[in-house]
């Protein structure tokens, strides 16, 4: 949730930027009520607004990317929609696909925003129907084969997910734990639980490298060692199984 400060930050930018290109209002009947100001030289002033601008400008800038604003609209509405995404904030999330794909429908990133909208909300389909714009960009390769791997979980074809999520893992270039939990839970469904409890393992190595982009470490940390130990119990090592289930307690003392 936004604070006083970044509201009145936020406003008093886009107070700025909104009245550059409309017309300028007038000064001229306006006598300033700050003293100080009154007896500022023009050049001054300017100056005092300037460093004022900045000041609340660039705080801003590195949550709101003014810049990809300005040069790459498009950019700038998939950097948003991201974030709003991760943050559960879905209806601002696909007000900025949608405007993204207003502005242009040959590249990926909106589509990869629905999609993850979708998963959130369980309509496999509509998943389904976005994932498949990812296919053929590199970029997204990592994208569509979770996507790819969680639509196939989702309709119980494990071994096919299984190969999806591995695919995923291939890529390496974005790896995140829920990766590793959703494969070591794969296997746990169709009975594997050795594999189950490795993919679970490498999940909680991966964290502890810190090389994990994920936010909330603490709860995939604590999903990696109860799925462990789940694995280890129906492996019939009760006492390894009660460690891995006890350290996944500890993130929620």
């Amino acid at each position: 949730m936004e604070g006083p400060t970044m509201i009145k930050n936020k406003t008093l930018i886009s107070t700025f930027f909104l009245k550059l290109p409309g017309k300028r209002p007038s000064y001229r009947k306006r006598k300033s009520k700050n003293p100080i100001m009154m007896r500022l030289p023009l050049f001054w002033k300017t100056v005092a607004m300037s460093v004022a601008i900045l000041v609340f400008a660039i705080p801003l800038s590195k949550y709101y990317r003014f810049d990809l604003a300005l040069y790459d609209p498009y950019e700038w509405h998939i950097y948003m929609g991201e974030k709003q995404l991760v943050m559960g904030n879905t209806p601002l999330a696909v007000e900025h696909a949608n405007k993204a794909l207003m502005l242009d429908a040959s590249r990926p990133g909106a589509y990869s925003i629905l999609a993850g909208y979708y998963r959130s909300r369980g309509l496999i389909d509509d998943m389904e129907r976005e994932t498949e714009h990812l296919k053929d960009y590199p970029e997204y390769k990592f994208e569509y084969h979770v996507y790819r791997a969680l639509i196939l979980q989702e309709r119980e074809q494990f071994g096919e997910a299984i190969g999806e999520y591995q695919n995923a893992l291939d890529v390496g270039d974005a790896l995140f734990p829920y990766t590793y939990i959703n494969l070591g839970v794969a296997y746990l469904r169709l009975g594997n639980y050795s594999l189950a409890a490795s993919s679970f393992r490498e999940g909680i190595d991966f964290m502890e490298t810190g090389n994990s982009r994920a936010s909330q470490e603490g709860r995939y940390l604590a999903a990696l060692h109860a799925g462990l130990g789940f694995a280890y119990g129906d492996l019939g090592m009760d006492d390894l199984a009660k460690g891995e289930i006890s350290q996944a307690e500890n993130f929620f003392p």
